[in-house]
C-alpha cells in the first residue's frame, strides 16, 4: 500500500502528525511519501497522485478533489481528511466513486467542547466583567452580590453532533438540566442520553445558558434573529462556537447593547474580527479568535485519529471517523 501524506504546510505537519501516528502509519503502508513541505501542492500534482497512491492524507491547503480529479482516480482507495469540515477539499462526486472518506472531526470536537463549557464558565461566572470594573477602580466584596454560575442551570444546545455530546459528557459534574434543538436527533436517543428535546423558541425563553453547535449551512445562516434574541433571559448567557454568521450579527449587536444578557463569542461574521468591533467595546462581551480547535492535546492527536481509521479499515472493522453523502451535506460550508 502506497499513502501520500498531500500536506505541505510545515506548521500543519509539526502540529497534528506526532511520531506515533507516523510510526503507526509506517507500519500500515509500506511507502509512505511526504509533499514537499513549504512548497504549495497543486491540483496538476494532485490529479497524478491519485493515479499512484492507494491513500492520501490530507488536511488546510491541500488542493479540492474535483470531480475531473476523481474521475482519474484509478487506485486511490482511501483519503483521510486530517481537520473537521471536508466540504472545501472534497467535492460530494467522492461519494460515488467507492473512495472510502474519513476526518479528524471527532478530536476536533472536543477541543471545542472544551472551549464552550470554558466559555459557559467564564460568561457565567462575568468574569470579562469584573475585569474591566476592577481597571476602573471598583470591587465588588464577597457575600454581597452573585453570579448565574454553571451549577444547576438550563442549559440549551442548539445542533446535536460530536460537539454537543462532548459538552453534554462535560457537563455531569454541574447537574444540568438539558435541552436540545435538533432536526436530526431521534426521541430514543434523547432518552438514552437523559436530555430533553424542545422547540427552539422554548430553548430561548427557558434555558439560563445557551450554546450554538449546529453546522453553517445555506438553511441555518441567519436562523437566529432579533425575534429569538428577545426571547433570552435577563442574566442569560448565550455562547457561539459554532460559526457567526448563524446569528443575524446586527441583530446580536443590538440585543447585546441592552446588556440584559452575557455572551460568549469564538466565532464572527468576519474573521478576523476588526479591532474596532463594537463586540470588544461591551462589557457583557468575551470575545474570542475562533480558537475553537487550539487544544495542543486534541490537535496533536488529529492525524492518529485518521491512520487509526486507515489502521481499521485495512482489518475490515468499523471506522470511527468515516463520512457519508448525508453528513458531508450538513458539514459547514464555510
Amino acid at each position: 500500500m502506497k499513502t501520500l501524506i498531500a500536506i505541505y504546510k510545515q506548521s500543519i505537519l509539526d502540529t497534528v502528525f506526532e511520531d506515533e501516528a507516523i510510526k503507526k502509519l509506517a507500519a500500515i503502508s509500506e511507502v509512505v511519501d511526504f509533499v514537499t513541505p513549504g512548497i504549495p501542492y497543486t491540483s496538476e500534482q494532485l490529479a497524478e497522485a491519485v493515479k499512484e497512491y492507494d491513500v492520501i492524507l490530507s488536511s488546510w491547503g491541500t488542493p479540492r478533489f474535483t470531480p475531473e480529479i476523481l474521475k482519474g482516480a484509478t487506485k486511490l482507495k482511501f483519503v483521510g481528511h486530517v481537520a473537521g469540515s471536508m466540504t472545501h477539499v472534497f467535492d460530494p462526486y467522492i461519494f460515488g466513486t467507492g473512495i472510502v472518506s474519513v476526518t479528524a472531526n471527532r478530536v476536533m470536537a472536543f477541543a471545542t467542547a472544551e472551549l464552550t463549557v470554558t466559555l459557559m464558565l467564564g460568561a457565567a461566572w462575568d468574569l470579562h466583567g469584573f475585569r474591566v470594573r476592577m481597571e476602573k477602580g471598583l470591587w465588588d466584596q464577597n457575600g454581597k452580590g452573585t453570579v448565574l454560575g454553571l451549577a444547576g442551570q438550563t442549559v440549551g444546545l442548539i445542533g446535536y453532533g460530536e460537539i454537543s455530546k462532548e459538552v453534554i459528557r462535560l457537563l455531569k459534574p454541574f447537574n444540568n438540566r438539558i435541552l436540545i434543538f435538533s432536526s436530526y436527533c431521534p426521541q430514543e436517543e434523547a432518552d438514552k442520553m437523559g436530555f430533553e428535546l424542545c422547540t427552539l423558541d422554548e430553548l430561548f425563553r427557558t434555558s439560563d445558558i445557551i450554546s450554538l453547535h449546529n453546522t453553517l449551512t445555506d438553511r441555518t445562516r441567519g436562523m437566529i434573529t432579533k425575534e429569538n434574541l428577545d426571547m433570552i433571559k435577563d442574566g442569560a448567557v448565550l455562547v457561539n462556537t459554532a460559526r457567526g454568521p448563524i446569528i443575524n450579527q446586527d441583530d446580536l449587536l443590538e440585543s447585546l447593547k441592552e446588556n440584559r444578557y452575557f455572551a460568549a463569542l469564538d466565532v464572527h461574521e468576519k474573521e478576523p474580527l476588526p479591532k474596532d468591533s463594537e463586540f470588544l467595546q461591551l462589557d457583557n462581551v468575551i470575545c474570542t479568535p475562533h480558537i475553537g480547535a487550539f487544544s495542543k492535546y486534541y490537535k496533536n492527536r488529529m492525524a492518529l485519529m485518521v491512520v487509526e481509521d486507515l489502521e481499521r479499515w485495512t482489518k475490515g472493522e468499523e471506522l470511527e471517523g468515516s463520512v457519508n453523502l448525508e453528513q458531508y451535506q450538513r458539514m459547514t460550508k464555510g
